[in-house]
């Protein structure tokens, strides 16, 4: 195939598909579809080595070893006590280090894993780990290769760390809101230490973080990390530009496109999700069960929900924070873990925090982006009434009996226009009634319209049945039907107070309007 972006389609197609399998039907899959194709076959199962979890400790269960063999009762100067866990690349055992005396977790590569490639993975993750000393790091002690009955084994002895994952911490201690957003900061902490020692580690997920019985997060598995900063660069990837690695739930726009040289704001990305997550016990987009076409269209292009709109407590600060590491343009994100866990730190102190919401006129225009049919229709129908308003003026302007018409029609237009002002501050995020957000729908504009639309206009019951019928109208447009009618029923109640031939006009328009909704409904 000598397309290579044909190439990478194929491999990334045979690898996801190998991923939902296991053992045998895996092996007989490979065998089907790589064929007489050995390249192929190597870098399938290279990814699939990478994709498979490794721990130092916890509670994470591993696929069985790919081989028979007993494990080894030494390795090195390390007794080896148990397995911790096993992946495709290599196995990280449970072992007691002589001298000193302490239990340490042992990473090393399985048998018949010693592939070029992989060997060089394996000693620059421990390259890497020996830049960073930090308490939210899991510490490397030692590395090397280890003579075995069955040949040399490369290794590295780590700290060993007893303790849950993320998720499985913070449901086992049933923390509150607070208690994980302190974790969270401590989390940016330790990357921001990785980061200014130049490692960037582009898979950060919960299950790459232990947190021990006293409320201590431990970063893990730099496998697929890479080095930054002079004489880090290309040599030090992990992977050859355009292909994609990590987990992908937690990838940033640019790293799922395969970016060349992601930097830290990736690791940004990912904290974001891991923070959303973390407050709202749910990925800001699930896209775990999608083709990874779909899943990087997600990404790029959809918004998740505002946290706000899950959990009321989490308006606010805590909302514009996680959205700000969220963004989908590196340059509008924090531009690092430190920035993003200062401003943890902030709201857990009371203190104001740097980021700000969108603006309102910045939310507009993504909106727009996204929705440009419903858009381009909702302009078009401003610009006839415009038009129309523009048109009636001028007449009433120079038709002296049209005067009153037209100070009717002012008024009117006065009326809307304040409405629309009142009914606009609940988009506002730096409106004091703190109502709206830094990610307002437009169903949350319309029910705000709908709360203020009893009292907003007392004296004029026909702008308020015009204010009613473009509402329920909107509702309809979106399918709540419910609430459409609740607004078209009560415009119809106003309309039937109105007097002369003007009553029966609006009532007829109203009544009209209630049997398209009902024909909308099935009746």
């Amino acid at each position: 195939m000598s397309d290579p972006s044909a190439r990478h389609e194929r491999i990334t197609a045979v690898f996801l598909e190998a991923c939902r399998l296991a053992g045998d039907e895996r092996a007989a899959y490979l065998a089907r579809e790589c064929g007489d194709d050995d390249d192929l076959r190597r870098e399938v199962e290279e990814m699939l080595a990478l994709d498979d979890p490794e721990s130092t400790g916890g509670e994470e269960s591993f696929a069985p070893a790919l081989d028979d063999a007993p494990h080894p009762e030494r390795i090195g100067p390390y007794r080896v006590l148990d397995v911790i866990g096993e992946g495709g690349m290599g196995v990280v055992y449970r072992a007691r280090q002589a001298n000193p005396d302490r239990i340490v977790a042992l990473k090393v590569i399985r048998p018949g894993r010693d592939s070029r490639p992989l060997v060089q993975r394996f000693v620059r993750e421990a390259q890497l780990l020996g830049r960073l000393e930090h308490p939210g790091v899991t510490r490397i002690y030692e590395a090397g290769t280890a003579e075995t009955d069955r040949g040399p084994r490369p290794f590295f002895a780590m700290e060993y760390v007893d303790g849950r994952s993320l998720s499985n911490h913070v449901a086992a201690k049933r923390l509150g809101v607070r208690e994980r957003l302190e974790l969270l900061a401590k989390i940016c902490d330790a990357v921001h230490h990785a980061h200014e020692a130049g490692v960037v580690h582009r898979d950060l997920k919960p299950a790459n973080i232990l947190v021990t019985e006293r409320g201590r997060p431990k970063i893990l598995d730099f496998g697929v990390a890479r080095g930054t900063g002079v004489g880090h660069g290309r040599a030090t990837m992990m992977t050859e530009a355009g292909q994609v690695i990590g987990t992908v739930p937690y990838m940033s726009p640019e790293q799922i496109a395969g970016a060349a040289d992601p930097d830290v704001r990736t690791d940004v990305y990912s904290l974001g999700v891991i923070g959303y997550e973390l407050l709202a016990e749910r990925l800001p987009l699930d896209v775990r069960n999608l083709p990874i076409a779909e899943a990087a269209a997600w990404i790029t292009d959809r918004e998740p929900l505002a946290l706000g709109s899950i959990d009321p407590r989490l308006r606010g600060d805590v909302e514009t924070v996680i959205a700000k590491a969220l963004e989908k343009d590196p340059a509008r994100r924090y531009a690092s873990a430190g920035e993003l866990g200062a401003d943890v730190d902030r709201h857990l102190r009371d203190e104001p925090i740097l980021a700000r919401p969108t603006s309102v006129a910045y939310q507009v225009l993504k909106y727009a982006r996204r929705n440009r049919a419903l858009v381009s229709a909702a302009l078009a129908v401003l610009i006839a009434s415009v038009a129309a308003t523009t048109v009636s003026l001028r007449s009433a302007a120079t038709a002296r009996r049209a005067a009153a018409e037209a100070e009717t029609e002012a008024d009117k237009a006065r009326a809307i226009n304040d409405f629309l002002v009142m009914m606009l501050d609940g988009a506002d995020p730096f409106a004091a009634s703190g109502e709206g957000g830094p990610d307002v729908t437009l169903g949350q504009l319309l029910e705000t319209a709908a709360d203020r639309v009893d009292s907003a206009f007392p004296d004029q019951p026909e702008v308020e049945v015009d204010a009613r019928l473009t509402i329920g109208n909107t509702f309809k447009g979106l399918a709540r039907y419910d609430d459409a009618r609740a607004q078209l029923e009560a415009a119809l109640a106003v309309a039937e107070r109105l007097s002369g031939e003007e009553a029966a006009r609006v009532s007829l328009k109203v009544r009209r309007l209630l049997a398209v909704l009902r024909s909308y409904e099935g009746d």
